[in-house]
């Protein structure tokens, strides 16, 4: 029993993913081959008495026009209308009702694929709405960082103590977070590769990304430039471990998307952006840490 089940379960899959392979075209093209077969089935049968059909009384006898009749008939019952000029007799009948069912099943795929099509737009809607959402929320923030940052960079003059040190470190920390999120958003289709339900992030959005986080990414440059001018004691390992994550973020978007586009201004950005990147990384590796007398 469980086994049968299991083969109908298979064979409605088969059924169903052959559904979503053909096209439009293609079930026109079978709809319009089976009414022309059963037609020439009904015309077939007019040479043997008593199974054709017959049209104002009276039996339709083998000729063209009988041809005619016969694919008129099947083509409007493929239709499911049916108008009752003509009627079938004895086994024309069981042709007729099974036609019928088969061309009524074709046009409830028909409707099956138009709303398909259209349920499958407008998710490409949504999913493009929740895309640009999420772009300007990343966006926002990393815009909200460099404004905090120009805060931070503007009391400076008062030197760096352990509160200053507690808000550089709130500062990078929001800033790696919002970089975390900028990454899970422009590369989340990296493990959905193979998959064509997944719609792919454009081009567009990245550079836009790219464009925040190098913008971020230089206000960063010059807040640790303001703290090395001020000669300030700013090197905490906690502040440097947030720093070398903030460059292995960014080192993986851009190594994600200089493969994966093309596109010589995205490009351009991408680079600039791994510049400062790279400098940042190697300004922090290169800096003296300040040994932690400090928690923060």
């Amino acid at each position: 029993m469980n086994r049968a089940i299991h083969l109908v379960h298979e064979k409605i899959d088969v059924f169903s993913g052959f559904l979503q392979r053909v096209k439009f075209r293609e079930l026109f093209l079978y709809w319009v081959g089976m009414a022309v077969m059963f037609g020439l089935a009904y015309y077939l049968l007019s040479f043997t008495p008593g199974h054709g059909l017959q049209q104002d009384k009276m039996l339709l006898t083998p000729s063209f026009s009988s041809f005619i009749s016969a694919q008129y008939f099947s083509f409007i019952t493929s239709e499911t209308v049916g108008y009752g000029d003509i009627v079938p007799q004895g086994f024309s009948r069981f042709l007729a009702s099974l036609e019928g069912f088969v061309g009524f099943l074709i046009f409830g795929v028909v409707i099956s694929k138009l709303v398909s099509v259209k349920q499958e737009h407008l998710l490409q809607e949504v999913y493009k709405l929740g895309i640009d959402e999420k772009t300007n929320r990343v966006r926002s923030a990393l815009f909200l960082f460099r404004k905090d940052a120009q805060q931070f960079m503007d009391r400076l003059y008062r030197g760096v103590g352990t509160a200053e040190l507690k808000d550089l470190w709130v500062l990078l920390q929001s800033l790696d977070e919002k970089l975390t999120e900028a990454v899970t958003l422009t590369c989340q289709d990296q493990a959905h590769e193979h998959s064509s339900d997944v719609m792919r992030i454009d081009s567009l959005h990245v550079e836009l990304i790219a464009l925040s986080m190098t913008s971020s990414m230089a206000k960063l440059s010059d807040l640790i430039a303001k703290l090395e001018q001020l000669k300030s004691t700013w090197t905490h390992p906690r502040i440097l471990q947030r720093i070398h994550s903030i460059t292995t973020t960014t080192a993986h978007f851009v190594k994600v998307h200089e493969q994966k586009y093309l596109s010589p201004k995205l490009q351009n950005r991408l680079q600039a952006l791994s510049t400062l990147s790279k400098e940042l990384a190697h300004h922090a590796q290169q800096t003296p840490k300040l040994h932690p007398t400090a928690e923060i």
